[in-house]
């Protein structure tokens, strides 16, 4: 009876002991769950926020504070060509939408090889017309020459026939024949000599426009790229920007780049 009672004893300690490790156990967890707690987020009136369904595109939002604000991109604008600047079109602040012109500026060289070019050009384009109204001329004299020689011949050939039939019946000298037949030789040179002629100008003629062409193309290139340059003393931007600062005043003089 006695060893029962002990076993029973023991039971009971076991038990007890295994209830205080199990409470030890919950209360660390709970403890450790309690440490690792965030801080619990602070309350706010319904009537300070505004509900509504939640839809895709932009989001505007108003914020007050000091600082200052910086762009997320920014362009430094310089000039293509050197001149003056004649007058500003923008300042601090502006709003430029694109290809609007922000500046301008002038450059007396350059307006003056514009007007130099133009010149050239209206003197080439005379040249030009000259020089083909005295191809056509000179076109038109070797036309007149050879039918004038063909004339010539012809007649000169007839003579040359007719003479042979009346030195055949002893009507005409043999000296008269030849110098007849002579004659319509010579015509007969002389023309193929002037058809020759008429067919080698008419193949130069090209030859000689193509030498003024050249040069009126060339004048035209350099006007156009005079005026490209004249373009680009008006300063703009393909795209649209806020201005931040303007460093050059009206009257300044600015370089390239």
């Amino acid at each position: 009876m006695d060893f029962e009672i002990k076993a029973d004893e023991r039971s009971r300690k076991l038990k007890y002991l295994f209830l205080v490790l199990a409470g030890l156990l919950f209360g660390i967890g709970v403890l450790v769950s309690w440490i690792q707690l965030k801080p619990a987020l602070p309350e706010v009136l319904r009537a300070e926020f505004s509900t509504g369904r939640v839809c895709r595109g932009q989001l505007t939002a108003v914020v007050q504070g000091a600082g200052l604000l910086v762009p997320k991109e920014s362009w430094l604008i310089s000039a293509d060509i050197e001149g003056k600047v004649i007058c500003l079109h923008c300042k601090p602040g502006d709003r430029v939408m694109s290809g609007v012109v922000l500046l301008d500026l002038g450059n007396p060289n350059l307006e003056q090889s514009v007007s130099d070019a133009q010149l050239q050009l209206a003197a080439a384009e005379n040249e030009m017309v000259l020089q083909q109204s005295n191809l056509d001329n000179r076109l038109l004299e070797l036309r007149a020459t050879l039918a004038a020689t063909n004339s010539e011949y012809r007649l000169a050939t007839l003579d040359a026939d007719r003479n042979l039939e009346l030195a055949e019946n002893r009507l005409l000298s043999d000296s008269e024949l030849k110098r007849s037949m002579i004659h319509a030789e010579e015509l007969s040179t002389r023309f193929q000599l002037e058809k020759q002629k008429l067919e080698a100008f008419q193949k130069s003629i090209q030859i000689q426009l193509s030498i003024y062409r050249s040069r009126l193309d060339q004048i035209k290139v350099l006007l156009q790229s005079r005026l490209k340059q004249m373009q680009m003393l008006h300063v703009n931007l393909d795209a649209a920007v806020i201005v931040q600062d303007v460093m050059v005043q009206e009257g300044q003089w600015v370089s390239a780049g």
